[in-house]
């Protein structure tokens, strides 16, 4: 029994890589002691100790969160709406024709009908003019009828802002998407769930890396639901990241529920034993005590905590696993103790 606990101080002297001395040590120069305030464990390090250890403490910033739901999408093929803009510009070329003899078609009819009047022309040929405005009307008829249905098509497919903007002759949204320098994602939110009305942004990242996650601007919502699981559907924007099409993103995508105050601590402050999760507070100069952490958010590469951390407190940045280390040192009995 005393070889396996001398075997488990000295892992735990290596892996700190300080050598700390407990308030049962007879040494009177000790550079840290454990000491019970207030019924918290503290653990108290002079500066020189601090300065070996690499110990850094940074203030908690205060942040107001609003809650993230996940959402999936995609980076969507413009392809369609490519075909959609070369449609509409062709029918819109068919129509100006069709409108234009039309135009020319019932200016001679007229004309010849005040000829008719005058007997300068026959009634044949009056007639044959007739025949000719009314197959004209019917073509522009026919043509403005065919835009109109592409138009209504697209509407159903893509909705207003994204026909509106693929039917311009000139759309400098359009003409982003069609350079690359935005990306059209299609975004489906769990069943039953709707975009807040004030949400304007989300973020959205691949491979699981929320770390580096994206901003997108939303467009509009989608005329359809998702034909699988019946959930609503958004179109958003997002800079050009170069992703291929067909890609499937994760979307976070801020929640109903009501804002959180807390504050913002970095990733590398939160450590985690047998299952909990804490942080080192640095209370007083060279005094640090543990501090449970019970919920918390990634938030922008950090981590956002609701509770148990006050604005302003002095988190450990760098270090903490050291403190860790001679806190779990201090836990194991001296082998003296040992009958």
């Amino acid at each position: 029994m005393i070889v396996l606990r001398h075997v488990a101080i000295t892992l735990l002297l290596v892996l700190s890589g300080n050598s700390f001395a407990t308030a049962d040590d007879d040494d009177t120069n000790s550079s840290e002691t454990i000491v019970l305030i207030g019924g918290h464990r503290l653990l108290e390090l002079d500066a020189q100790t601090r300065k070996n250890a690499g110990i850094e403490t940074v203030p908690a910033q205060a942040r107001r969160y609003r809650p993230e739901m996940e959402a999936y999408g995609k980076v969507l093929d413009i392809t369609p709406l490519l075909n959609l803009r070369l449609q509409l510009m062709t029918a819109k070329v068919r129509h100006d024709s069709a409108a234009e003899k039309n135009r020319l078609s019932r200016a001679g009819m007229t004309r010849l009908q005040d000829l008719h009047r005058n007997d300068a022309v026959s009634t044949r040929q009056l007639q044959e003019q007739l025949a000719q405005w009314q197959t004209d009307r019917a073509l522009a008829d026919e043509t403005a009828l065919q835009r109109r249905m592409t138009i209504v098509s697209s509407l159903q497919q893509w909705g207003n802002k994204l026909t509106d903007w693929f039917t311009q002759a000139s759309s400098p949204e359009a003409d982003d998407i069609i350079r690359h320098k935005k990306q059209l994602l299609q975004i489906t939110l769990p069943t039953g769930v709707v975009l807040p009305d004030d949400v304007a942004s989300i973020r959205i990242f691949v491979s699981g890396d929320p770390h580096n996650a994206i901003a997108a601007q939303l467009v509009d919502a989608a005329p359809q639901v998702d034909p699988l699981t019946q959930g609503r559907q958004y179109f958003f924007l997002a800079d050009n990241t170069d992703l291929p099409s067909g890609l499937h993103v994760t979307a976070l995508i801020p929640s109903q529920n009501d804002s959180l105050d807390g504050v913002v601590i970095p990733r590398a402050a939160l450590l985690w034993h047998m299952g909990q999760a804490f942080v080192f507070i640095e209370i007083d100069d060279g005094r640090f005590v543990r501090r449970d952490i019970e919920s918390y958010r990634e938030l922008e590469g950090d981590y956002f905590v609701s509770s148990a951390i006050k604005n302003g407190e002095r988190v450990v940045s760098k270090g903490a696993q050291t403190l860790l280390s001679q806190q779990l040192r201090a836990q194991i009995p001296d082998e003296d103790d040992d009958d």
